[in-house]
């Protein structure tokens, strides 16, 4: 009984990671270009999107990721919260911005809610990544920090 329910997890685990991956990878790329387009340069483009792949393969840079662009889910939920409540939180540093970003107790629980849902999100779809990338990382031993283990 209990390998039938280990079993039964690890694919529901696995089909939530092929899911999430999909959009992760999406995400990563929407990302990248938005900075090309920013920075008007490919050269820009692709070496942010090789760079948010390899942290996203790393085990420690992995989680970084994650905390980073789940608190930009929170913000951009806090932030249409605001726009709701008629709240302006354009002001002339950032600091200041964000102070008043979280000012609500709707902006502050959308927030909360959309980064644990980003975290969760994000998280699976690296583990995607992992698993994508595992055969580069294990078959190139010589570079320097490429290993997951």
């Amino acid at each position: 009984m209990k390998s039938k329910g280990n079993t039964r997890k690890g694919y529901t685990q696995a089909i939530l990671n092929l899911k999430t991956g999909k959009l992760f990878a999406g995400e990563i790329l929407l990302v990248a270009i938005f900075i090309g387009i920013y920075f008007a340069s490919w050269f820009g483009f692709g070496v942010i999107l090789l760079t948010l792949i390899v942290f996203s393969y790393l085990q420690n840079t992995g989680f970084i990721l994650a905390v980073v662009l789940s608190c930009f889910w929170s913000a951009l939920a806090a932030a249409n919260a605001c726009i709701f409540q008629g709240i302006d939180f354009f002001q002339e540093s950032l600091f200041q911005s964000v102070l008043i970003l979280f000012s609500s107790p709707a902006s502050c629980v959308l927030g909360i809610i959309f980064f644990i849902l980003g975290l969760q999100f994000h998280l699976t779809g690296i583990e995607w990544a992992r698993d994508t990338l595992d055969p580069i990382g294990r078959n190139m031993p010589k570079i320097p920090f490429f290993t997951n283990k």
